[in-house]
C-alpha cells in the first residue's frame, strides 16, 4: 500500500473537516453540533496559518488520513484532527502522521504540546502515549452524541 504523508493542499482543509465529520458521525453517531465545532475550528486556522501545518495521508490520490499541527503561541501547539479512514487502519498510517507532526513541532521548537481526544478511541490513546503523551484532564461533553462522552486533553512530556 503506498501511502504518502504531506502537507495539505489549496482546498483540502474543507475535504479535512468533511472527513473528520463524516468519520465520527458514521462510526460514532455525532450529532450536527459537532460540524460546527469542526468547521470554526478549521476556520480559524485558516485564518491563522502562521506556524501551523495540516497534514494529510494519501493513497491513490485519495485522502485517508489527517493531523494538524495548531500554533497556540511561541512555544506551544495543539494536535487536531487526527483521524485514519478506517478502511486504512492497521498499516502505520497513525504513526506516520504523528511522525510527521513530531517532526513539525521539533523544527518550529514547540515544547508544550497537547492534544484532545475523547475517552472511547482506545486506539488512539495508545499511539498518544507511545509517543509521550499523557492524560492531564478529562471533561463531560454532552454536545455532540446523544449521550454524554468523556473529553481528554492529553499533554506532550516528552517525544518518544
Amino acid at each position: 500500500m503506498n501511502i504518502i504523508i504531506r502537507p495539505a493542499e489549496m482546498g483540502e482543509a474543507s475535504y479535512v473537516s468533511y472527513f473528520n465529520m463524516t468519520l465520527y458521525r458514521q462510526q460514532y453517531h455525532f450529532n450536527p453540533c459537532f460540524e460546527i465545532y469542526a468547521l470554526d475550528a478549521m476556520a480559524w486556522m485558516m485564518h491563522h496559518p502562521e506556524g501551523s501545518c495540516l497534514f494529510v495521508a494519501c493513497a491513490d490520490n485519495k485522502i485517508v488520513g489527517s493531523m494538524q499541527v495548531l500554533r497556540q503561541d511561541e512555544h506551544t501547539a495543539q494536535l487536531r484532527w487526527f483521524a485514519v479512514d478506517a478502511d486504512y487502519r492497521g498499516h502505520g498510517i497513525g504513526s506516520r502522521l504523528m511522525d510527521a507532526a513530531k517532526a513539525f513541532c521539533q523544527k518550529h521548537g514547540y515544547t508544550n504540546v497537547y492534544l484532545g481526544t475523547i475517552d472511547f478511541l482506545t486506539s488512539a490513546r495508545r499511539l498518544y502515549a507511545k509517543y509521550g503523551f499523557e492524560l492531564t484532564k478529562s471533561w463531560e461533553n454532552k454536545e455532540w452524541m446523544n449521550t454524554p462522552l468523556m473529553e481528554e486533553r492529553w499533554d506532550l512530556k516528552e517525544w518518544k
